[in-house]
């Protein structure tokens, strides 16, 4: 399903990814729940096992909305409060509140 969305879970289970979308250019966005509703919005080359961005949100939907949009270039437009790979953290998902750590 090049470029399509998939929703990946199904009613009553605890899913282990909650969005995947193949870009079709080799690579693909996920979503993977985190506990106490978090989430984590990855990207990656596909079938490698090499993730180039993570991304975490406090809201498991805030995520899937952010992959939904998001390419994989610059940074998901919405919500997330820590960039792993780039070590920056917003408070609360606010742009204007982010700092980036040594």
């Amino acid at each position: 399903m090049e470029g399509e969305a998939e929703l990946m879970s199904e009613p009553g289970d605890e899913p282990l990814m909650l969005y995947h979308r193949d870009l079709g250019n080799g690579f693909e966005v996920c979503v993977y729940p985190l506990f106490f509703g978090e989430a984590r919005l990855c990207f990656g080359r596909r079938h490698s096992g090499d993730i180039d961005r993570v991304f975490y949100y406090h809201q498991r939907d805030v995520a899937v909305a952010a992959a939904h949009g998001w390419a994989g270039e610059g940074d998901p437009a919405i919500g997330w409060y820590r960039d792993v790979h780039g070590r920056r953290w917003r408070d609360n998902g606010d742009p204007a509140k982010e700092t980036v750590q040594p």
